[in-house]
């Protein structure tokens, strides 16, 4: 079966798209954007790992 796209005017496409926001389309909401900071914190957590493992640190003197 071939399927073909449709052109819409502009007024329709809003339509249409509307339609679809309003009854079809589910926000992931905040599940989303959780993965997305896990992993910017996951990367920057390995980057200061290893920025550490350069540092070495000696016995204050008393």
């Amino acid at each position: 079966m071939k399927k073909t796209i449709k052109f819409y005017d502009d007024e329709t496409a809003h339509r249409v798209a509307q339609h679809f926001f309003d009854t079809e389309y589910e926000d992931p909401g905040i599940e989303k954007w959780s993965g997305f900071l896990l992993s910017d914190h996951t990367a920057k957590l390995n980057q200061q790992e290893t920025n550490d493992d350069d540092l070495h640190f000696s016995k204050p003197e008393k």
